[in-house]
């Protein structure tokens, strides 16, 4: 199945998201000591969407961290690598 976003996808998977983003959520305080989490999705080319593919993202953050957390969510200057990536699912799924 393919939803370009939010308005896409069905009602009856609606809640289904929301219950794996805070199993998501969780897991980032839990393993990867976030003190707060961002929930993000994006609807349309004037809200910042570029990839038309409705996704969710859980963004774990820390006191402090929020200096120009705007300009860091749209300046998109680093790019995880792939083992930055399964490192963190590592310490999720423990």
């Amino acid at each position: 199945m393919h939803f370009a976003d939010i308005t896409d996808v069905p009602e009856e998977y609606i809640a289904e998201i929301a219950r794996v983003t805070k199993i998501v959520s969780n897991m980032m305080i839990k393993s990867l000591g976030a003190e707060g989490i961002n929930v993000m999705h994006s609807t349309g080319r004037p809200a910042g969407q570029t990839i038309f593919h409705f996704h969710v993202h859980v963004l774990p953050r820390r006191n402090g961290d929020d200096d120009g957390f705007q300009r860091w969510w749209f300046s998109r200057s680093h790019r995880a690598t792939r083992q930055e990536l399964d490192s963190l699912a590592e310490k999720m799924l423990r």
